[in-house]
């Protein structure tokens, strides 16, 4: 091998080693150093998600009771005109009473002064 040649390709050698395995070995460390982040906000993440959908799991339920309401809200209309008819069948029928004779009075909710019993 020619000496000119042999220094030419350990001279390369040399900055590759001195240059490019740092700048490599940096670079590498940039992306594993992402990468960890990464993996840290997709743990974040994937932990907010599994709330959220604990949190709307009722929804189906809801969406099965809206579907259900009209016949609920019949069920209770029907409740209520039965429990009108138990209630007017069981109370009983009273006398109706003499109408009150009117008071002395300017009729705007004060006593007149002959009614003041001293």
């Amino acid at each position: 091998m020619n000496k000119s040649i042999a220094v030419i390709w350990w001279g390369m050698l040399i900055a590759t080693v001195a240059a490019v395995v740092p700048i490599a070995v940096t670079l590498l460390s940039r992306a594993l150093g992402a990468a960890k982040q990464i993996e840290k906000y997709t743990a974040e993440a994937l932990e907010g998600g599994v709330k959220i959908a604990g949190n709307t799991v009722n929804v189906a339920a809801l969406k099965d009771t809206i579907s259900v309401a009209p016949a609920l809200l019949s069920a209770a209309g029907s409740l209520e005109q039965h429990t009108a008819a138990i209630a007017s069948a069981l109370t009983p029928t009273a006398p109706t009473a003499p109408a009150k004779k009117p008071r002395k009075g300017t009729g705007n909710g004060r006593a007149a002064a002959e009614e003041i019993q001293p």
